[in-house]
């Protein structure tokens, strides 16, 4: 497919200037767009079809390929049926989509007003995974079944801007459930009379773990002895040591701290993500990091001086590639508490509770890691 067309014209002579056009290329796949000029106005339209490159589909499976050729297909008949519309004189495109059902980003935009910061984070995120797969005007009455499986193969194909790699499992089902309460909203609302998404599998939401071994623990531990000023690594190993998020490490305080002894320590906080209130106890380790309250310093001083969360990733980041030589992110510290716990006999009802979740399903992700490590640890025995 080229993009190239030679418009009709209509109404006095004047051309209507339409054709197909392809989305950047990612992991090989190009999503289809009618692009039109009404008025002087650029118009666009996605199509909610895809194609393959050719590098792709000399890899593809015959019903990738197979897809691929049909949905060309059906690009060029409704490029030919829309233009005829305009030709004819009819109310135009965008009119006619209107007519199919109400706008989705506003109906979209209030649902997330009404959301925490946490979730309306979230729903950010996939607002624009939804304005780039199918574009501003969108209407529910685009939302079909095959548009909800297009979406979920957009969204496994999508590379981030930021990483340069696919999107995780995990943001690719948060994404996929965020559009699913929207629509179940819709439809309780009567402005859908029915779920496009019903019996569509989800994406899995589960990746492989990441976390630190001993070994890379005691090379941190090493590198903060020679930098014993370095709050982000203090922070960093303390969640090793104690589970605790980011956003929670941000926000403690020194009043939020209580010693019944040297040796007894507890830390009483309510959870940023969740806002529920917490109490765990803290090990040897996470006590050794957490040191004394300074003098001077009030209930409401936080105990961490950390100044803002993207200087808190990047410095993360470059003391792991410094000191690990790989690429280390904050929340690997979570994972680590809780495969370590693990490791050392701790039951994952115990672990559930020092780390806060709600289900216990949401614990057991590291069980199952913790698994599938035991057993490539025996294969490589057996190799």
């Amino acid at each position: 497919m080229n993009g190239k067309h030679t418009p009709p014209k209509f109404g006095g002579g004047k051309k209507v200037k339409m054709y197909l056009q392809e989305s950047k290329a990612e992991q090989g796949v190009y999503h289809l767009y009618l692009r039109w000029n009404e008025k002087g106005k650029r118009k666009k339209v996605a199509l909610n079809r895809w194609v393959l490159s050719r590098e792709r589909l000399k890899v593809a499976s015959s019903v990738e390929r197979e897809q691929s050729r049909t949905n060309a297909e059906i690009a060029e008949m409704m490029r030919a049926k829309m233009e005829q519309e305009l030709i004819e004189g009819t109310t135009g495109i965008v009119s006619a989509k209107r007519k199919r059902g109400r706008a989705f980003l506003p109906y979209y935009d209030k649902l997330m007003a009404g959301k925490g910061d946490k979730t309306k984070e979230q729903y950010k995120n996939t607002r624009a995974y939804i304005v780039e797969f199918a574009g501003e005007d969108l209407v529910f009455g685009d939302i079909t079944r095959e548009w909800c499986k297009d979406f979920q193969l957009f969204l496994s194909e999508r590379v981030s801007r930021k990483t340069k790699k696919q999107l995780s499992a995990h943001t690719r089902a948060t994404a996929f459930k965020l559009l699913k309460a929207v629509i179940h909203d819709a439809i309780a609302e009567g402005v859908m009379s029915s779920d496009p998404t019903y019996k569509i599998t989800p994406p899995k939401g589960e990746d492989k773990l990441e976390y630190l071994g001993d070994d890379e623990i005691e090379r941190l531990e090493a590198h903060y002895r020679e930098r014993p000023s370095d709050e982000v690594l203090r922070a960093f190993l303390f969640s090793c040591y104690a589970g605790l998020r980011l956003s929670d490490i941000e926000s403690l305080t020194w009043g939020s701290v209580k010693r019944s002894s040297e040796s007894a320590v507890s830390i009483y906080y309510k959870q940023q993500k969740t806002q529920q209130s917490q109490a765990i106890p803290l090990s040897r380790d996470a006590i050794r990091l957490l040191g004394v309250q300074p003098k001077g310093a009030g209930r409401d001083t936080r105990v961490f001086g950390l100044r803002y969360r993207a200087d808190t990733g990047t410095r993360i980041k470059r003391i792991g590639f410094a000191v690990l030589g790989r690429d280390i992110t904050y929340h690997i510290s979570r994972h680590t508490f809780a495969m370590r716990a693990l490791e050392r006999g701790v039951n994952a009802i115990t672990i559930k509770e020092m780390l806060g979740h709600a289900d216990i399903q949401t614990t057991m992700k590291y069980a199952r890691a913790s698994k599938r490590s035991l057993l490539n640890d025996v294969d490589k025995l057996n190799g």
